[in-house]
Protein backbone atom coordinates (compact mmCIF):
# COMPACT_ATOMS: atom_id res chain seq x y z
CA UNK A 1 0.00 0.00 0.00
CA UNK A 2 1.24 3.45 -0.85
CA UNK A 3 0.42 4.80 2.58
CA UNK A 4 3.30 2.64 3.86
CA UNK A 5 5.66 4.58 1.60
CA UNK A 6 4.03 7.99 1.44
CA UNK A 7 4.43 9.01 5.03
CA UNK A 8 1.30 10.39 6.59
CA UNK A 9 2.00 14.06 7.07
CA UNK A 10 3.92 14.35 3.79
CA UNK A 11 4.64 18.05 3.13
CA UNK A 12 2.49 19.48 0.36
CA UNK A 13 5.53 20.22 -1.81
CA UNK A 14 6.41 16.50 -1.71
CA UNK A 15 2.97 15.38 -2.85
CA UNK A 16 3.73 16.00 -6.53
CA UNK A 17 6.59 13.50 -6.37
CA UNK A 18 4.23 10.68 -5.38
CA UNK A 19 1.23 11.68 -7.48
CA UNK A 20 2.26 9.81 -10.69
CA UNK A 21 2.73 6.52 -8.82
CA UNK A 22 -0.62 6.87 -7.07
CA UNK A 23 -2.31 7.80 -10.34
CA UNK A 24 -0.83 4.71 -11.96
CA UNK A 25 -2.27 2.55 -9.19
CA UNK A 26 -5.70 4.13 -9.60
CA UNK A 27 -5.60 3.51 -13.35
CA UNK A 28 -4.74 -0.13 -12.72
CA UNK A 29 -7.64 -0.50 -10.29
CA UNK A 30 -10.16 0.88 -12.77
CA UNK A 31 -8.68 -1.20 -15.59
CA UNK A 32 -8.91 -4.43 -13.59
CA UNK A 33 -12.41 -3.53 -12.44
CA UNK A 34 -13.53 -2.92 -16.00
CA UNK A 35 -12.21 -6.35 -16.91
CA UNK A 36 -14.70 -7.90 -14.47
CA UNK A 37 -17.76 -6.31 -16.07
CA UNK A 38 -18.19 -8.92 -18.86
CA UNK A 39 -18.49 -11.63 -16.18
CA UNK A 40 -21.74 -10.05 -15.02
CA UNK A 41 -20.54 -8.31 -11.88
CA UNK A 42 -23.36 -6.21 -10.40
CA UNK A 43 -21.78 -5.12 -7.12
CA UNK A 44 -18.10 -4.16 -6.98
CA UNK A 45 -15.98 -3.49 -3.90
CA UNK A 46 -12.33 -2.57 -3.41
CA UNK A 47 -10.19 -3.54 -0.41
CA UNK A 48 -8.91 -1.03 2.12
CA UNK A 49 -5.84 0.81 0.90
CA UNK A 50 -6.31 -0.10 -2.77
CA UNK A 51 -7.23 3.46 -3.69
CA UNK A 52 -4.93 5.97 -2.03
CA UNK A 53 -5.82 9.58 -2.80
CA UNK A 54 -4.37 12.91 -1.76
CA UNK A 55 -6.90 15.39 -0.41
CA UNK A 56 -6.50 17.81 -3.34
CA UNK A 57 -7.10 15.00 -5.85
CA UNK A 58 -10.11 13.44 -4.14
CA UNK A 59 -12.90 15.35 -5.96
CA UNK A 60 -11.60 14.25 -9.37
CA UNK A 61 -11.21 10.67 -8.17
CA UNK A 62 -14.77 10.56 -6.84
CA UNK A 63 -16.12 11.93 -10.12
CA UNK A 64 -14.24 9.20 -11.96
CA UNK A 65 -15.72 6.54 -9.66
CA UNK A 66 -19.22 7.92 -10.19
CA UNK A 67 -18.77 7.90 -13.96
CA UNK A 68 -17.48 4.32 -13.81
CA UNK A 69 -20.53 3.11 -11.89
CA UNK A 70 -22.91 4.90 -14.25
CA UNK A 71 -21.18 3.69 -17.40
CA UNK A 72 -21.27 0.05 -16.33
CA UNK A 73 -24.56 0.22 -14.41
CA UNK A 74 -23.20 -1.32 -11.23
CA UNK A 75 -23.33 -0.64 -7.52
CA UNK A 76 -19.78 0.48 -6.78
CA UNK A 77 -18.19 0.54 -3.32
CA UNK A 78 -14.64 1.92 -3.68
CA UNK A 79 -12.66 2.04 -0.45
CA UNK A 80 -10.62 5.24 -0.22
CA UNK A 81 -7.64 6.12 1.94
CA UNK A 82 -7.47 9.90 1.73
CA UNK A 83 -4.14 11.41 2.81
CA UNK A 84 -3.91 15.00 4.03
CA UNK A 85 -0.65 16.81 3.25
CA UNK A 86 1.13 18.29 6.28
CA UNK A 87 -1.09 16.30 8.66
CA UNK A 88 -0.79 12.91 10.31
CA UNK A 89 -4.52 12.15 10.14
CA UNK A 90 -6.06 10.42 7.16
CA UNK A 91 -9.58 9.34 6.24
CA UNK A 92 -10.45 5.67 5.81
CA UNK A 93 -13.83 5.49 4.12
CA UNK A 94 -15.96 3.77 1.50
CA UNK A 95 -18.41 5.28 -0.97
CA UNK A 96 -21.70 3.68 -1.97
CA UNK A 97 -22.33 4.66 -5.59
CA UNK A 98 -25.51 3.68 -7.43
CA UNK A 99 -25.84 2.71 -11.12
CA UNK A 100 -27.09 6.25 -11.70
CA UNK A 101 -23.71 7.55 -10.59
CA UNK A 102 -25.13 9.04 -7.39
CA UNK A 103 -23.43 8.72 -4.01
CA UNK A 104 -25.93 7.00 -1.72
CA UNK A 105 -23.69 7.47 1.31
CA UNK A 106 -20.11 7.85 2.49
CA UNK A 107 -19.15 5.62 5.40
CA UNK A 108 -16.14 6.51 7.56
CA UNK A 109 -14.42 3.80 9.56
CA UNK A 110 -15.94 3.94 13.02
CA UNK A 111 -13.36 2.07 15.10
CA UNK A 112 -9.73 2.77 14.17
CA UNK A 113 -7.15 0.11 14.95
CA UNK A 114 -4.41 1.08 17.44
CA UNK A 115 -1.92 1.97 14.69
CA UNK A 116 -4.26 4.21 12.70
CA UNK A 117 -4.37 7.98 12.80
CA UNK A 118 -8.02 8.53 11.95
CA UNK A 119 -10.73 10.15 14.07
CA UNK A 120 -13.25 7.84 15.72
CA UNK A 121 -16.78 8.51 14.46
CA UNK A 122 -20.15 8.19 16.15
CA UNK A 123 -20.36 4.66 14.78
CA UNK A 124 -23.50 4.68 12.66
CA UNK A 125 -23.83 2.07 9.92
CA UNK A 126 -25.39 3.34 6.70
CA UNK A 127 -27.32 1.32 4.13
CA UNK A 128 -28.74 1.60 0.62
CA UNK A 129 -31.73 -0.27 -0.79
CA UNK A 130 -30.94 -1.93 -4.11
CA UNK A 131 -32.54 -4.48 -6.39
CA UNK A 132 -30.22 -6.97 -4.69
CA UNK A 133 -31.47 -6.23 -1.21
CA UNK A 134 -30.31 -3.77 1.42
CA UNK A 135 -26.54 -3.30 1.39
CA UNK A 136 -24.38 -1.80 4.12
CA UNK A 137 -20.66 -1.45 4.78
CA UNK A 138 -18.22 -1.68 7.65
CA UNK A 139 -14.45 -1.36 7.46
CA UNK A 140 -11.94 -3.93 8.68
CA UNK A 141 -11.48 -3.44 12.46
CA UNK A 142 -15.13 -2.37 12.83
CA UNK A 143 -16.09 -6.05 12.66
CA UNK A 144 -14.60 -6.72 16.10
CA UNK A 145 -17.34 -4.61 17.69
CA UNK A 146 -20.53 -6.64 17.82
CA UNK A 147 -22.56 -3.73 19.20
CA UNK A 148 -21.62 -1.64 16.15
CA UNK A 149 -22.35 -4.37 13.60
CA UNK A 150 -25.60 -5.26 15.35
CA UNK A 151 -26.99 -2.17 13.63
CA UNK A 152 -26.92 -4.22 10.42
CA UNK A 153 -29.37 -6.66 11.95
CA UNK A 154 -31.59 -3.89 13.31
CA UNK A 155 -31.66 -2.25 9.86
CA UNK A 156 -32.46 -5.62 8.24
CA UNK A 157 -29.37 -5.49 6.04
CA UNK A 158 -29.13 -8.34 3.52
CA UNK A 159 -25.51 -7.96 2.38
CA UNK A 160 -22.68 -6.50 4.45
CA UNK A 161 -19.60 -5.44 2.48
CA UNK A 162 -16.35 -5.20 4.43
CA UNK A 163 -13.26 -3.73 2.74
CA UNK A 164 -10.27 -4.67 4.87
CA UNK A 165 -6.51 -5.03 5.14
CA UNK A 166 -4.42 -7.46 7.16
CA UNK A 167 -0.72 -6.54 6.86
CA UNK A 168 0.30 -8.91 9.68
CA UNK A 169 0.42 -12.51 8.39
CA UNK A 170 0.26 -13.87 11.94
CA UNK A 171 -3.31 -12.55 12.25
CA UNK A 172 -4.39 -14.14 8.98
CA UNK A 173 -6.88 -15.82 8.62
CA UNK A 174 -8.19 -15.23 12.16
CA UNK A 175 -9.47 -11.69 11.60
CA UNK A 176 -11.46 -12.65 8.51
CA UNK A 177 -12.87 -15.82 10.02
CA UNK A 178 -13.96 -14.09 13.22
CA UNK A 179 -15.63 -11.33 11.21
CA UNK A 180 -17.90 -13.89 9.56
CA UNK A 181 -19.71 -14.48 12.87
CA UNK A 182 -21.19 -10.99 12.62
CA UNK A 183 -23.15 -12.16 9.59
CA UNK A 184 -24.59 -15.18 11.41
CA UNK A 185 -25.51 -13.01 14.39
CA UNK A 186 -27.34 -10.47 12.26
CA UNK A 187 -28.76 -12.63 9.47
CA UNK A 188 -26.85 -11.12 6.56
CA UNK A 189 -24.34 -12.35 4.01
CA UNK A 190 -20.84 -10.96 4.52
CA UNK A 191 -18.20 -10.24 1.90
CA UNK A 192 -14.80 -9.28 3.31
CA UNK A 193 -12.35 -8.15 0.64
CA UNK A 194 -8.93 -8.14 2.27
CA UNK A 195 -5.74 -6.59 0.98
CA UNK A 196 -2.82 -8.62 2.37
CA UNK A 197 -5.03 -11.26 3.97
CA UNK A 198 -7.90 -13.70 3.50
CA UNK A 199 -10.80 -12.58 1.33
CA UNK A 200 -13.98 -14.51 2.10
CA UNK A 201 -17.68 -14.51 1.35
CA UNK A 202 -20.29 -16.30 3.48
CA UNK A 203 -24.08 -16.43 3.51
CA UNK A 204 -26.21 -15.61 6.56
CA UNK A 205 -25.83 -19.21 7.82
CA UNK A 206 -22.05 -19.06 7.70
CA UNK A 207 -21.66 -21.24 4.62
CA UNK A 208 -18.43 -20.30 2.83
CA UNK A 209 -19.18 -19.13 -0.70
CA UNK A 210 -15.71 -17.96 -1.71
CA UNK A 211 -12.22 -17.53 -0.31
CA UNK A 212 -8.89 -16.29 -1.62
CA UNK A 213 -5.64 -15.79 0.27
CA UNK A 214 -3.43 -12.85 -0.64
CA UNK A 215 -0.38 -14.73 0.59
CA UNK A 216 -0.89 -17.86 -1.54
CA UNK A 217 -2.36 -16.21 -4.65
CA UNK A 218 0.28 -14.64 -6.86
CA UNK A 219 -1.86 -13.56 -9.82
CA UNK A 220 -5.33 -12.15 -10.39
CA UNK A 221 -6.26 -11.36 -6.81
CA UNK A 222 -9.90 -10.75 -7.63
CA UNK A 223 -12.84 -12.74 -6.31
CA UNK A 224 -16.36 -13.12 -7.72
CA UNK A 225 -18.97 -14.32 -5.23
CA UNK A 226 -22.65 -15.17 -5.63
CA UNK A 227 -24.53 -14.36 -2.42
CA UNK A 228 -28.20 -14.50 -1.39
CA UNK A 229 -29.97 -11.20 -1.98
CA UNK A 230 -32.17 -11.62 1.08
CA UNK A 231 -31.08 -12.17 4.64
CA UNK A 232 -33.05 -13.33 7.67
CA UNK A 233 -34.09 -11.71 10.91
CA UNK A 234 -32.32 -12.99 14.03
CA UNK A 235 -33.02 -12.96 17.74
CA UNK A 236 -29.56 -11.52 18.37
CA UNK A 237 -30.33 -8.47 16.24
CA UNK A 238 -33.41 -7.83 18.36
CA UNK A 239 -32.12 -8.67 21.82
CA UNK A 240 -28.35 -8.42 21.61
CA UNK A 241 -26.17 -10.18 24.18
CA UNK A 242 -29.00 -11.01 26.58
CA UNK A 243 -28.29 -14.75 26.41
CA UNK A 244 -24.64 -14.28 27.32
CA UNK A 245 -25.56 -12.04 30.24
CA UNK A 246 -28.29 -14.46 31.33
CA UNK A 247 -25.80 -17.33 31.23
CA UNK A 248 -23.39 -15.35 33.41
CA UNK A 249 -26.12 -14.54 35.94
CA UNK A 250 -27.27 -18.16 35.92
CA UNK A 251 -23.72 -19.37 36.58
CA UNK A 252 -23.28 -16.90 39.43
CA UNK A 253 -26.64 -17.94 40.83
CA UNK A 254 -25.70 -21.62 40.71
CA UNK A 255 -22.41 -20.90 42.49
CA UNK A 256 -24.19 -18.93 45.21
CA UNK A 257 -26.80 -21.68 45.56
CA UNK A 258 -24.12 -24.37 45.85
CA UNK A 259 -22.24 -22.38 48.50
CA UNK A 260 -25.43 -21.81 50.47
CA UNK A 261 -26.27 -25.51 50.27
CA UNK A 262 -22.85 -26.50 51.58
CA UNK A 263 -23.00 -23.95 54.40
CA UNK A 264 -26.45 -25.22 55.33
CA UNK A 265 -25.26 -28.82 55.42
CA UNK A 266 -22.34 -27.95 57.70
CA UNK A 267 -24.62 -26.12 60.12
CA UNK A 268 -27.03 -29.03 60.09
Amino acid sequence: MFWDYVQRGTPREEVARWRPAIQELQDELFEQSEGLIPSGVEILMWSVGNATVFQDDEPAFIQRAQAFAKEHQIYFFPSILMLKPDRVECENKVLAITPEGEIAYTYHKARPSPAEHIPETEGKLLAVDTRYGRISTAICYDMFFSDLIRQAGKQQVDILLVPADEPMPELDPFDTQSAMFRGIENGCSVLRSTLEGLTMGVDYQGNVLSRMSFYTTTENRTTITHVPTRGVRTLYALAGDWFAYAAILFTIGMIVWAVCQRVGQKRG
